[in-house]
């Protein structure tokens, strides 16, 4: 390898790097705004689709933008990126939010295997659309948790 190769491998290797960087810093921003809002128990999106810019009028949009207001990073992505490439579409949403789902379960089964008692509480009935609807609880005694 000559010494203008390297150079132009550590440069482009650079570029990729803050690149990665900086999608990361978008990703978590985005990503918090939705364990916020499911945290909250807040709906997501709003009543009315632009069908021109493509945006709505829900919580989930106008929260991004006040966040984007202190992250300047975030504020350039949303005002510059591609649709397709914003990460803020609703099938974007529904993406994360079962990836979080996916993560809330698989802790919970997790210090459910590692409680030495455990026990199941499940309850069914049916809804105002004659739909389905069944809530299980779990309950476990975290181990070392002192009982008094």
């Amino acid at each position: 390898v000559m010494k203008g190769d390297s150079d132009i491998y550590h440069s482009i290797s650079k570029r990729c790097e803050e690149k990665v960087k900086r999608n990361r810093e978008i990703l978590i921003r985005i990503i918090d705004t939705i364990v916020v809002l499911g945290q909250q128990n807040i709906p997501f999106r709003g009543h009315h689709w632009d069908k021109e810019s493509k945006t709505e009028d829900g919580n989930f949009g106008r929260l991004l933008r006040w966040k984007s207001e202190e992250v300047p990073v975030l504020k350039n992505h949303l005002e510059t990126a591609a649709y397709n490439s914003k990460y803020t579409s609703p099938d974007i949403q529904n993406e994360f939010i079962n990836l979080a789902g996916y993560q809330v379960r698989d802790t919970i089964i997790r210090r459910i295997k590692d409680a030495k008692w455990f026990s199941v509480m499940a309850d069914e009935c049916t809804d105002a659309g004659t739909k389905e609807q069944m809530s299980v609880c779990f309950r476990f005694v975290v181990r070392f948790t002192k009982i008094s």
